[in-house]
Formats: C-alpha cells, sequence, structure tokens
C-alpha cells in the first residue's frame, strides 16, 4: 500500500459526509467493485462504523482512514453491518480481534458467518442445488467454480442483533436499524440523527443490486419470525416483492443517501425511482420471453432475454447463471402472483409458462 493513498490528492481520501459522519473508500482487492465505502461515525469520543470490509488490503486501507482523520484501530467501538457479503463483512471478526469492539447485525445474516456451507450467502453465485432448478447445462458448475471458487468462509464474529425499528447500541448518537431485505434476506439500512441514510447495497448509484437467492433463508416478517415463526411466509422467499417493498420503506426517509459504493447521493427520490423503474422493466422483460404454451426452463428464458436485447449475443457460463438466477426470482415473483404457472416433473427442473387466462404483459410489478 503507498503511503500516498490518503494524501491531500488521493481520491480514495477519506472526506466529510455530514455531521461527524466521513466516509473512507476501501479496497477490496478480490472484489467488483473494488472499493467499498465505510463510513466513520463520531459517536461520544469513539467511532463507530458502518460496514467493514474483507481482506489485508482493506484494513491497510482502513487503518490509513482512520490516521488521516487523526484516529487508530483502537478509536473503534463498534461497527454497523449492513449485511454479510464478505466485501462489507469480511473484516469484521478481525477488527473485533483487534479492538474488542462489539458488531451488530441483523439475525437473517448471521448464517453468512457459520462454518460449512458455500459461497452463495456470501454475495457470490451458489451453484450447488439452484442448477439443477434452473435448467443448467452439467458444465456450468466446472464455470462457476472457476469464477467464484476459492472465496473464504467468513470468519464469525460475536454479534449483537440488531432488529428492524431498533436504536443501535451507539453512545451519544440516534442510529436506527432499517430493515431492507432484497440484496440480501437481512439486510440494514441506517437512519441517522442527522437525517442521513447508509444504504449499503440496498440502493447504488450506476449499479443495481443484484436480489439474494430464492431459498438463502426463509423469508421473514418485520417482526423478525423465520419460518418456524409466527411470522413465517408459507410460499417461501421472494426476493422481488422483498425488495419493492424495502423500496417503500425508504423512499420518504431520507433526501440524502450514502450507499456502499459509489459517491453520496443527494437526490435520493430519484435513486428509488430509477431502482423501481429498472426492476419493473425487468420484470416485464422476463414476463414477456415467456411462452403461453410450451413451458420453458428459467436458464431459456435467461436465454430468451438475452436474444431480446442482443441477439446473437453470448454470455459466458457464469453470466449466464446469474441471469438464470434473476430470472428465477421473477418467475417465483410472477407466480405468486398469479400470472406464471410451474411445472414440476421428477428429476426434471421446474418448467414456466404464462398462466392461462392471465394477460402476457403487466403494467408494473406488485407486491404479493
Amino acid at each position: 500500500m503507498r503511503s500516498s493513498l490518503y494524501g491531500p490528492r488521493g481520491r480514495h481520501a477519506p472526506t466529510p459526509v455530514g455531521d461527524g459522519v466521513w466516509r473512507l473508500p476501501v479496497l477490496v482487492e478480490r472484489n467488483t467493485p473494488p472499493v467499498v465505502n465505510v463510513y466513520a461515525l463520531a459517536c461520544a469520543d469513539r467511532i463507530v462504523l458502518v460496514d467493514a470490509g474483507w481482506d489485508e488490503v482493506s484494513l491497510r486501507t482502513l487503518r490509513s482512514g482512520l490516521a488521516a482523520l487523526g484516529a487508530g484501530l483502537d478509536a473503534v467501538e463498534g461497527v454497523l453491518l449492513t449485511h454479510a457479503h464478505p466485501d462489507h463483512a469480511g473484516l469484521a471478526q478481525a477488527l473485533q480481534q483487534q479492538t474488542g469492539c462489539w458488531v451488530a447485525a441483523h439475525r437473517a445474516e448471521w448464517g453468512a458467518f457459520e462454518d460449512g456451507g458455500d459461497v452463495g450467502n456470501r454475495g457470490g453465485a451458489r451453484p450447488l442445488g439452484m442448477l439443477d432448478r434452473l435448467g443448467a447445462p452439467a458444465s456450468t458448475a466446472q464455470a462457476l467454480e472457476a469464477k467464484f471458487g476459492g472465496i473464504p468462509l467468513l470468519p464469525r464474529p460475536v454479534l449483537t442483533p440488531l432488529d428492524d425499528g431498533q436504536a443501535a447500541p451507539t453512545r451519544g448518537r440516534r442510529i436506527q436499524a432499517v430493515r431492507t431485505p432484497g440484496h440480501s434476506p437481512g439486510h440494514l439500512c441506517f437512519l441517522d440523527e442527522s437525517g442521513v441514510l447508509f444504504a449499503g447495497d440496498h440502493l447504488l448509484p450506476g449499479l443495481r443490486p443484484r436480489l439474494y437467492l430464492d431459498g438463502d433463508t426463509p423469508r421473514q416478517g418485520a417482526d423478525g419470525e423465520g419460518a418456524d415463526g409466527e411470522g413465517a411466509d408459507d410460499e417461501g422467499p421472494d426476493p422481488v416483492g422483498d425488495y419493492l417493498a424495502s423500496l417503500d420503506r425508504t423512499q420518504p426517509l431520507s433526501g440524502s443517501l450514502l450507499p456502499g459504493h459509489g459517491e453520496p447521493v443527494a437526490d435520493a427520490a430519484a435513486l428509488h425511482e430509477r431502482a423501481r423503474a429498472h426492476y419493473t422493466g425487468r420484470g416485464e422483460q422476463i414476463l414477456a420471453a415467456l411462452p403461453t404454451d410450451r413451458p420453458v426452463s428459467a436458464w431459456k428464458v435467461a436465454d430468451r432475454v438475452r436474444q431480446t436485447e442482443r441477439p446473437g449475443s453470448h454470455h459466458s457460463q457464469a453470466a449466464h447463471y446469474l441471469a438464470a438466477v434473476e430470472a428465477y426470482a421473477f418467475l417465483r415473483h410472477w407466480q405468486r402472483l398469479g400470472r406464471v404457472e410451474m411445472r414440476e416433473t421428477v428429476g426434471e427442473p421446474p418448467r414456466w409458462r404464462v398462466a392461462p387466462g392471465a394477460p402476457h404483459r403487466t403494467g408494473a410489478l406488485q407486491q404479493a
């Protein structure tokens, strides 16, 4: 790490973005995009971070950023995690071990820190299980291993639960957790007392957050109940519906938004509308790609969407997998709304078609 990285002209230099709030762009060597925004908040005589970064490069960058503010790691009292994807949460345990800080996250994210499992809960593609449901070719597993393999499991810190509407355990500064599932099942935004919203990957300027995989965790209501609890949804996860509901929750909260990647957003209302328009349009594309007679797999739907957008183009298998996962999420959402019919045969992937009697197009996505 060059010592000049955080110099006066350094493009990753920490910048003030609110009253007692600094944006620390932290490098993440193994991630795209390669910079994650960590926010340092002055809380009484200590610092609380929103998110943390991932690897040793992140840690060195974070140290340099804090040093530019005249602070060290020993000033960190706590870390608020928006979600448990590695570029945001991979450093959490290391920071806790070095500083004794608390680490808070929604319970629906805690499984990402458990031993075992695979990359799916950690922000990458999950080849196991989903491949069969998507109707992917057998060779896709090897392509995904080459693209996404080798990502280590997230070390598990001692976690403090933080639920929707709950005040964060910060001293001298009121910050409220706002649950915003969609990008991940337990994603949290944080509403600062100043009115600024720390948005994580819920809303990103110039990017559209990928939605979590259906089946990552049981769908949970705002009361935090899971599949075995009173608030469980018997129909299973609905990342599309979750995300649309989350947009409804955050749109009236703030005019200023601090995202997990990219520059601060002064007009949060416009960003909300662009996100809603994108997902509405995407849902329309996927619905329009469905036949009304012979049902097809999500893999085939993704191919039909791509050929409509870019005739004759080709995806890598890894890119096609991610597109098929997105198609699968929208198909499940349309199914919940009665617009799409799924057919299942033992030993075959689910296949989809427009539900008999349902219009082939609709004006807007709805929430189930």
